[in-house]
């Protein structure tokens, strides 16, 4: 059995300030579970599974679904505005054709296999999709450029064709 003491550091006829929850670890000494501040926080000073006892590796391991309005991920110097520098190279559309009929899926961007076995990193998933969407904008910028181009080709020989035909008319009707 285990020893479980609750700890306070009020006499319990007074407002108590912190609550802590004690237990023996393996070796007899005292290990405090989590601390309640009067604040209402709570701080768990070991790994904390909801739903499951399997931890692996990770300090809060949940066993169905969390629900929240907002959760911030804190992300590393690795943002995806390096695609805007004059030194990336975007790769043609064609290499990136290739890639997707060679390997099934986008450069950079994990295959199912990968995530079934490994799951994602939420901040660096977010990161390389982020890449892909800048990507996409230089390509739709390049398209657009491209465009307004066959625009103004398409203007001027429609003029040529318009004078052509004027030049005609007048030479059928000399």
């Amino acid at each position: 059995k285990k020893l479980v003491t609750l700890k306070s550091d009020a006499p319990l006829n007074k407002n108590l300030n912190d609550l802590e929850l004690w237990s023996n670890n393996q070796n007899g000494n005292d290990l405090m579970v989590y601390k309640v501040h009067q604040d209402g926080n709570i701080f768990f000073q070991q790994n904390l599974g909801i739903g499951t006892e399997s931890l692996g590796s990770h300090q809060l391991a949940v066993e169905g679904s969390i629900g929240a309005r907002e959760i911030k991920v804190e992300v590393g110097p690795n943002w995806s505005d390096f695609v805007f520098y004059d030194e990336y190279k975007l790769r043609t559309l064609e290499e990136v054709e290739q890639h997707i009929n060679e390997k099934g899926y986008l450069p950079e961007i994990p295959s199912k296999e990968e995530v079934t076995e490994n799951g994602i990193n939420l901040g660096e998933m977010n990161a390389k999709l982020l890449q892909k969407i800048e990507e996409l904008t230089l390509y739709l910028i390049e398209q657009n450029k491209q465009n307004q181009a066959q625009q103004g080709q398409l203007k001027a020989q429609s003029e040529m064709i318009e004078q052509l035909k004027n030049e005609v008319f007048s030479l059928k009707n000399k």
